[in-house]
């Protein structure tokens, strides 16, 4: 799981957990920077040593009022949900999709485009296109 903190008083604070994805630890983080200069911190992208990544919406409860919603950013064919998934969701975020990369990454970075780029224990770095919004 994915620790979200916050600081009170000089004291980290959970303001909660990013749960019902990754079935092994975290490797890597990443706020994607999909070439906009208003903050997207809303998204967030994690990199599992399970050879996953999952892209969460932190909401406006955690990522912040003024951040842009992912689907400002994202293609709405990314978002789609069943009305199961809507009728259960009891978190303060949303696991929004998951792409499988079948090698436990290293790290993650995103760059002013539509890519994320993955380094593993290969000896290859995978860059993954993600559909946006009037692409």
């Amino acid at each position: 799981t994915v620790g979200i903190m916050t600081v009170v008083k000089k004291k980290f604070l959970q303001l909660s957990r990013l749960r019902n994805g990754h079935s092994d630890s975290v490797a890597s983080l990443c706020f994607p920077n999909f070439g906009s200069s208003k903050s997207n911190d809303r998204l967030l992208a994690s990199a599992g040593t399970d050879g996953l990544i999952f892209f969460w919406d932190l909401n406006a409860t955690i990522g912040g009022k003024t951040s842009r919603k992912p689907s400002e950013v994202l293609s709405p064919e990314l978002l789609k949900k069943d009305q199961d998934d809507l009728d259960l969701r009891t978190e303060p975020y949303d696991l929004l999709f998951g792409i499988p990369h079948h090698a436990k990454p290293n790290w993650m970075v995103s760059c002013h485009s539509d890519t994320i780029f993955v380094a593993d224990t290969t000896s290859e770095i995978t860059g993954y296109r993600i559909p946006l919004q009037n692409a």
